[in-house]
């Protein structure tokens, strides 16, 4: 056959025609037989044919028939326990998983609530603070108003001071001076004086 590689086919028909001449087909026996190719290979393909040569010769068997009851029997039985255990086995799983989606459920249900507690806290929160908030504007314009109007009192004050100091005597002015002074300090409001000194 020369140098060229060996085929599973070769080695089939060769394996093949040793068994037809009563001799058994080893692997040297089927090298020989085909004078070349690696050991190796003619081992890759024995192993093929020598396993498809054992199933049909399984095949080919007959099993007797109390044998094939009682396997038949086995088979069922080791099918109905299968059963009966992945049955448990699924009715376990559903059972903890509805336990499980039940205590998820509730947990969810709580946090719900908790939310929505927190929401209204949140809503009483922000009305309280806008009605903080119109409080201080409402005492910010108050006191702006005041502050204005005690401005205004104070330079009405001021000029009648100035307006009045002229058309008396001064000695009268030195001490009416003074006492409108006095008066003046003793409700906290600035003087000519002060702003002089001052």
């Amino acid at each position: 056959m020369g140098n060229k590689g060996i085929t599973f086919e070769d080695v089939e028909r060769a394996a093949a025609a040793l068994k037809a001449q009563g001799q058994r087909a080893t692997n040297m026996a089927v090298r020989y037989y085909l004078g070349t190719g690696s050991m190796k290979t003619i081992n890759n393909h024995m192993k093929v044919i020598n396993a498809r040569a054992f199933e049909r010769s399984a095949q080919q068997k007959d099993i007797p028939a109390e044998v094939e009851a009682v396997l038949h029997q086995t088979i069922a039985s080791v099918w109905t326990q299968a059963q009966s255990l992945a049955t448990q086995d699924i009715e376990a799983i559903r059972s903890l998983a509805r336990e499980r989606i039940e205590r998820s459920e509730a947990e969810l249900e709580e946090l719900n609530e908790a939310f929505d507690a927190k929401v209204e806290e949140l809503a009483a929160l922000q009305v309280k603070y806008g009605q903080l908030e119109a409080k201080v504007e409402t005492l910010r314009t108050e006191a702006a108003v005041s502050l204005g109007q005690r401005q205004a009192l104070e330079q009405q004050i001021k000029d009648l001071i100035v307006e009045f100091r002229p058309k008396r005597k001064p000695s009268e002015t030195r001490g009416k001076r003074k006492a409108d002074e006095s008066a003046l300090h003793a409700s906290g409001v600035e003087t000519p004086s002060d702003v002089e000194n001052g």
